[in-house]
């Protein structure tokens, strides 16, 4: 959960549908000034929402994770003269690790992100696609 539109209106979306929710925000530094910081702002949102649908919700603590793995690369990478995009490290480094990892442990059978995608199968594997709308489409974000 960002504490954003998005993941909210799907947790709605789904928990209409019948499913079980639990929502899950991912911590990845500590704020100097929490009163001000939009990262907080939104672990705070998403808390809120979480407690307005009467769901479990838990924040996984990657700090120290995306110090090492994702904000080291980024620095090195950038003063290499080169461009680099923390996402495609974070996503299979962190993000989608530690979603299974607890997804497994609370016996989960989906994983819901709110992001604007086609989902197809062919060959009974499913893979992501990019949205009708390309103004919306967020699949990149789900690499």
């Amino acid at each position: 959960m960002s504490g954003g539109v998005d993941s909210s209106v799907s947790e709605i979306l789904l928990k209409k549908q019948g499913f079980e929710i639990i929502g899950v925000t991912f911590r990845v530094y500590n704020s100097q000034n929490q009163r001000l910081d939009t990262f907080e702002q939104s672990i705070n949102d998403a808390s809120f929402v979480a407690d307005e649908l009467k769901i479990p919700y838990y924040i996984i603590d990657v700090k120290k994770e995306f110090e090492q793995k994702i904000i080291s690369n980024f620095i090195s990478e950038y003063y290499s003269g080169q461009t680099p995009n923390p996402c495609v490290l974070c996503n299979p480094e962190i993000k989608w690790k530690n979603l299974l990892e607890m997804a497994n442990e609370l016996d989960c059978n989906y994983i819901a992100t709110g992001h604007y995608a086609i989902i197809n199968t062919k060959n009974n594997r499913f893979f992501i696609s990019r949205g009708l709308d390309e103004l919306k489409d967020q699949s990149y974000f789900l690499w």
